[in-house]
């Protein structure tokens, strides 16, 4: 799909497989995040998360800087 990808949902897996929070888990988001910039990806990037996947919305608010932060480092 390369450069023709518009938008990216990140979700993450722990070491059972079981769905969680961006960050939380066992996902190298450097590694999928620098994928996505070596092909020109411009685009939105969406948490795509679950109700079992927190429990308060602070939760969200600290996987949403994980991500922000882990692109910065790679996207610049």
């Amino acid at each position: 799909m390369g450069s023709d990808i518009v938008t990216a949902h990140l979700s993450d897996i722990d070491e059972n497989g079981k769905m969680c929070l961006p960050g939380r888990g066992v996902t190298d988001f450097k590694d999928v995040l620098k994928r996505l910039c070596d092909v020109g990806f411009d685009g939105a990037v969406l948490l795509e998360v679950y109700k079992n996947d927190f429990t308060d919305f602070s939760e969200l608010f600290d996987s949403l800087a994980f991500v922000e932060d882990t692109a910065k480092k790679v996207f610049g």
